[in-house]
């Protein structure tokens, strides 16, 4: 079947005739394929430093390049300043095109602007994992999810308690949160729920999107936190920038 919006990433050190006939094959279906291959150590991987060589078209690089600076350090990002209420507008626009029937949007801008410096490719992806995840655990039943974005001053005991926080400096940070009226995440599940395939309650999904979300947020030098919110019900997701 065809499948133009799909683009597959091959990070192994496969054969280059093996790599064609992949490619090839993917290419008769409607597939874009992307040459990728890591280097450097355990280590490195770890700290999300790896190397990659890409080998692919000027049409299907630019939608993968976020997603490899997610794990590889030398790939460059394009960061630009940016105000968060402005980008959000303008992404949630082609993002709610993707949602089910039944979900009801609500956006909520703070009165305080926030000018952060970002790589508006990367920050798509934190967003559209989040609305992905929050629209997962509405389970198809319909709901709402609230958009929250503004201007905030964390303190050294506020940062401590975040998810990246106590790397980062006490100040004026721009904020995204995500909310669902979905049923929450399980209790045991919330200190590793940004781990790698680690998914909430009983929501599909490969368990990698928040854990994407995290890394990119630590590349920007923010912070990220979940939380369940008991009035009415629901969890969200924040993430913060320095502003």
């Amino acid at each position: 079947r065809q499948d133009d919006g799909l683009i597959v990433i091959d990070a192994t050190t496969a054969e280059p005739a093996s790599t064609e006939k992949i490619a090839a094959a993917l290419a008769a279906h409607g597939v874009r394929f992307a040459d990728a291959p890591l280097t450097r150590s355990p280590k490195d991987a770890e700290a999300g430093k790896l190397n990659t060589l890409v080998g692919a078209d000027e049409a299907t690089f630019p939608p993968i390049r976020p997603v490899l600076q997610a794990y590889c350090g030398n790939v460059r990002s394009r960061f630009e300043n940016l105000d968060l209420g402005e980008w959000l507008d303008r992404s949630l626009d082609e993002l709610a095109e993707a949602l089910d029937d039944g979900v009801v949007i609500h956006r909520v801008l703070g009165d305080d602007r926030a000018l952060v410096s970002a790589d508006p490719g990367q920050l798509r992806i934190v967003l559209g994992n989040l609305l992905a995840n929050a629209v997962d655990a509405l389970g198809g039943t319909g709901g709402k999810v609230t958009l929250r974005a503004g201007r905030c001053e964390l303190g050294r005991e506020t940062l401590d308690r975040l998810l990246l926080g106590s790397r980062r400096a006490p100040g004026s940070y721009g904020y995204l949160e995500v909310a669902d009226t979905g049923p929450g995440i399980p209790t045991d599940q919330l200190e590793a729920i940004f781990e790698r395939f680690v998914r909430s309650g009983d929501t599909a999904g490969t368990g990698l999107g928040l854990s994407i979300a995290r890394d990119l947020v630590r590349a920007h030098g923010g912070t990220i936190d979940a939380v369940n919110d008991p009035t009415p019900r629901g969890a969200s997701v924040t993430f913060t920038l320095p502003a």
